[in-house]
């Protein structure tokens, strides 16, 4: 084999070499692409449900307290608005990775803050003297999920898959800030697995292993539950209006 043929079946291999890894980037670039697409139509499709969840609910819920929705107690969202069930992601799948912290959740006051019997006793008392939606106050922090879904209203169709979780672990976790106003001054945002470095929240679809391929973005949805504990002191007696606590000359 002469030096030109030599040279003539190394430039063919270099020049291959090239459009495998030209290739090897378009494709990468095609998949990346693809994903972000999909993404941005699940968001759209995600913002249009809730949308539609939102003015569904309107339509038969008991607005009695005016036109908050989460009235009488202090507790919103980020939009002031319903936010479907379904977002309430289930424990049992946070438990699937954080087994250890699942467990210690189950056992916890959270874990069993609506199924518990003395609260089950109470709530039922003043569902039955003043009416579910005097509830909302209680629920605020007692059933979290059930309260931003619209679930607290006469005659509610609101499925409720979330009640044994009580305050669950997303429930937690998607709370933006507190403000001391007495029992549930927080705000809810919404309800997300990822939550990317320029804010984008994201629920729908999202797997367990996209989520073990991008742990920041998972961790990065934690950081608001510091003000969640540093807001634990908002509960109970002190706060409790006098349809509540008729000891008190709460309004």
């Amino acid at each position: 084999m002469d030096k030109f043929e030599l040279q003539g079946r190394f430039n063919i291999r270099r020049l291959s070499g090239r459009r495998f890894h030209l290739l090897s980037i378009l494709v990468l670039s095609i998949t990346a692409t693809g994903v972000v697409l999909t993404y941005r139509v699940r968001a759209n499709r995600t913002e249009e449900v809730k949308k539609r969840y939102a003015e569904e609910v309107s339509k038969t819920y008991d607005f009695k307290f005016g036109s908050n929705p989460f009235a009488p107690g202090n507790a919103t969202t980020t939009t002031g608005t319903f936010i479907p069930g379904e977002m309430f992601v289930a424990a049992k799948r946070c438990g699937t990775c954080h087994t250890d912290a699942h467990t210690q959740w189950r056992q916890s006051a959270h874990g069993n803050a609506f199924r518990e019997p003395f609260y089950q006793k109470n709530v039922k008392d003043l569902q039955s003297q003043k009416g579910i939606e005097f509830t909302r106050h209680c629920e605020s922090c007692h059933n979290p999920a059930a309260l931003f879904a619209g679930a607290l209203t006469k005659n509610s169709k609101v499925k409720r898959p979330f009640d044994d979780d009580g305050v669950s672990c997303i429930s937690c976790h998607s709370i933006q800030s507190v403000n001391g106003r007495g029992i549930g001054g927080y705000v809810m945002g919404e309800p997300a697995l990822l939550v990317k470095e320029d804010g984008t929240r994201m629920l729908e679809g999202v797997t367990d292993q996209q989520i073990l391929n991008d742990v920041p973005s998972h961790r990065r949805r934690e950081i608001p539950l510091c003000a969640a504990r540093r807001g634990r002191r908002i509960r109970h007696a002190g706060f409790l209006p006098a349809f509540e606590n008729p000891g008190t000359d709460d309004g």
